[in-house]
């Protein structure tokens, strides 16, 4: 629903989103630019009423603490941290733009935008819905066939030692996207980790995606 958010403009609306699973997410637009607006109340240099938009921002504080997420409008380290569905690889027809490995009628198979290492796919049906069981029966064999397929490209791309292959359903299981269901695979070997994850909380990828898809690809051929 739209909520007024006065402050930063007269009139201005945000989004209040109940979401399929009940959680709840707020779309602040410009109502709080970047995460340190909220943490900070910390305010543009222009706002139209700076009372208001301070009431607006400890508003949103009381929902965050309430449990829902807040969506900064401009804040780009934020939006880099957001799972994508992907509609928008399935929408196109530039695969190499949306990291498309293949596609048939019912499955799309795509690099993670996000890895956790060197070759993370994401097998995808086609048809946006969360939980695999509900999936009928020609997406459901379609996507056991292209997670299939992918495991086979990624051991002639790769050689791994091993393979995480896997499913994150609900967002209370781990679900990034939890209202469009996915696979995970992920190549592992026994030296894949290391100490940057656990002090500096980030992760340090061996080679660039656009490289990893040039590798990928000649084997979805």
């Amino acid at each position: 629903m739209c909520v007024p958010t006065y402050g930063h403009t007269p009139g201005h609306q945000s989004l209040r989103v109940r979401l399929d699973d009940g959680s709840t997410i707020v779309l602040t637009a410009d109502a709080c630019y970047m995460r340190r607006t909220l943490e900070d109340l910390h305010l543009p240099r222009y706002a139209y009423d700076r009372d208001a938009m301070l009431d607006v921002l400890r508003r949103f504080r009381e929902w965050r603490a309430a449990g829902a997420r807040i969506f900064f409008g401009h804040d780009a380290e934020f939006w880099a941290t957001v799972p994508q569905a992907p509609c928008a690889a399935l929408a196109s027809d530039d695969d190499r733009a949306h990291l498309v490995l293949a596609r048939d009628p019912e499955a799309i198979v795509l690099l993670n935008k996000f890895p956790y290492g060197s070759g993370h796919l994401l097998v995808a049906p086609r048809a946006h819905i969360g939980r695999p069981e509900e999936l009928p029966d020609p997406a459901h064999i379609a996507l056991a066939n292209m997670v299939r397929r992918s495991a086979v490209a990624l051991r002639a791309a790769f050689a791994p030692e091993g393979m995480n292959i896997g499913m994150n359903v609900g967002r209370i299981a781990g679900a990034g996207v939890a209202d469009h269901c996915h696979w995970h695979l992920l190549p592992r070997w026994g030296a894949d980790t290391n100490f940057m994850p656990l002090i500096a909380e980030v992760r340090v990828m061996s080679e660039h995606l656009d490289a990893t898809y040039d590798r990928l690809r000649p084997h979805f051929a």
